[in-house]
């Protein structure tokens, strides 16, 4: 489950318990009138140790090793680094390294995380340093949100807005009772009454899902029968407003990026019948992945979403679903349900409140039969397609890019004894796109670069079972174009490589697979060329 111990004024004390992994973690604020309890669960034979910061010593950086496992990412070791000295490391050290670094002048005020039988992951809140020990007081600056990694937007204490909830969180400052009715509120009712940046409307109340909400009433805005229908935010509280607007045929493409919580969303549109790229809306932390979606407009299109949230006032999972598909849930399927859904209409915009992640999700609606835009003329078919089967494994996360029109370049990124990302730039409609699956390591990474005359026409896939991973993965990736341009592999080579090809001669397209902390399998798509 999702826990958040809020901001305070600095740490006071950690314990933790671990055995190879890292089961409980356990701190204690200065200032905080509650009682604080283990993350995590305490289990007999783990080990215990933990530290006590002195009154002028306070917690800059978090360092850690994560592994996965069956049930997901574990936390295996935690080391803690002050102003003055380092504790740790606590537990043992595994495959992957991350970090979390306080910004310059700023500390550790409050942590958050997910956590079952064990921790799977940590994030934190940053705000000023302490007064000096002499007594003199440091003016308070502005306070970082957490679960950014330092990467989010500061905000000033004293300002309340949206909500005061800038970290998807409860901002109540300790020795202080948060009013209500002091929010500051914006000048316009654009979010349908969610003035203090993101009103709980859950489900059942003021827009009911599967329900048309009726002109004139709260969060509704104009709904004439073909004029879209906007439905309210869905979720947590806090957060800044943004809307993508209505003025969209449909919806392309849904980027997902979750780690501790939905941290990022963004959404591609067609508008009158051109591509138009959307905005990614919260903060990448350092420890995510992202999920990515295809709408086959106009032939399929979203009919609705489901996520759920939690005491943090954060989306912590989240579901698509469209008249042929419905994606996995994304995330965790953890606290209060929510849905977005009107009968007989289709989504074909969002809008929402997030900060350094997504606290809130609401949708325009119109008729499944019409859009926003004027009609355009229908698109000539799309030539055929030919997709290739996935070689690897059978682990991780699947991603599907769908075709281009080009495949421009292919960066390949090493792992221990594998690929463990790739990230892909094609061209479409003559934009450029990128696609980006897996996760980088300090091992590399490598380029092949397709010419604008050329393009390619296989791609060798060395495949291997490796000790410690759930299924096969692949090791090494080797392109060929039509030109007779040849890469050498970028990895590992092994006995086990598979040609993946068109059988017509057609050129490489778009790339599918599955990939997590790294590339497990990997296929393509052909389109036919006039060559």
């Amino acid at each position: 489950m999702s826990w958040d111990d809020g901001k305070h004024t600095k740490v006071k004390r950690v314990q933790l318990t671990f055995d190879d992994v890292i089961r409980s973690i356990e701190v204690e604020y200065d200032g905080a009138s509650v009682k604080s309890h283990p993350r995590g669960t305490v289990t007999v034979g783990t080990k215990s140790d933990g530290f006590t910061l002195s009154p002028d010593e306070h917690i800059t950086e978090v360092n850690g090793y994560t592994k996965t496992v069956f049930s997901g990412d574990v936390i295996t070791a935690l080391t803690f680094k002050t102003n003055k000295k380092t504790y740790g490391t606590y537990g043992n050290k595994s495959r992957f390294y991350f970090s979390l670094n306080a910004p310059k002048d700023k500390q550790i005020i409050g942590f958050l995380g997910h956590s079952t039988n064990a921790l799977n992951s940590i994030d934190g809140h940053f705000g000023p340093l302490p007064p000096p020990p002499d007594g003199t007081e440091t003016k308070p600056g502005t306070d970082d949100a957490g679960g950014n990694h330092g990467g989010g937007t500061d905000t000033k204490p004293d300002t309340d807005d949206a909500g005061g909830n800038h970290d998807g969180g409860a901002d109540t400052k300790p020795g202080t009772d948060t009013k209500p009715g002091t929010d500051t509120k914006p000048d316009t009712d654009d979010a349908g009454g969610n003035h203090d940046g993101g009103a709980d409307t859950k489900p059942g109340t003021d827009t009911k899902p599967g329900t048309d909400t009726k002109p004139g009433t709260d969060g509704s805005g104009t709904n004439t029968d073909s004029s879209p229908q906007k439905v309210e935010p869905q979720g947590g509280k806090g957060g800044n407003q943004w809307d993508d607007g209505a003025d969209h045929d449909g919806v392309t493409k849904i980027h997902v990026t979750y780690g501790v919580g939905i941290e990022q969303i963004r959404f591609d549109y067609v508008k009158s019948g051109q591509p138009k790229e959307g905005t990614f809306h919260g903060v990448r932390g350092n420890r995510s992945f992202t999920y990515t979606i295809d709408v086959n407009h106009p032939d399929e299109y979203l009919l609705s979403v489901k996520g759920s949230y939690d005491s943090s006032n954060i989306i912590q999972g989240i579901q698509f679903k469209t008249n042929t598909n419905t994606s996995d849930y994304i995330g965790y399927d953890d606290g209060t349900q929510f849905s977005l859904e009107v009968k007989d209409k289709k989504i074909i915009g969002f809008h929402g409140f997030v900060d350094t992640h997504l606290n809130s999700l609401g949708a325009y609606f119109v008729p499944v039969s019409t859009s926003s835009s004027s009609v355009t003329p229908p698109s000539p078919s799309p030539l055929p397609l030919n997709k290739s089967e996935a070689q690897g494994g059978n682990y991780g996360e699947t991603f599907d890019d769908g075709a281009f029109d080009h495949v421009r370049k292919v960066y390949v990124g090493q792992g221990d004894s594998c690929v463990a990302y790739v990230k892909l730039e094609y061209e479409k409609g003559g934009e450029k796109e990128t696609r980006e699956h897996g996760k980088i390591t300090l091992l590399g990474i490598e380029e092949f670069k397709v010419d604008s005359d050329d393009y390619i026409t296989s791609m060798d896939v060395y495949v291997d079972k490796i000790v410690g991973y759930k299924s096969d993965i692949v090791t090494a990736l080797a392109f060929k174009t039509f030109k007779g341009k040849t890469s050498h592999p970028f990895g590992i080579t092994t006995e086990r490589k598979y040609e993946i090809k068109d059988a017509k001669g057609g050129k490489l397209a778009g790339f599918h697979g599955y990939a997590s902390d790294v590339l497990y399998a990997i296929g393509a798509y052909f389109a036919p060329t006039t060559n």
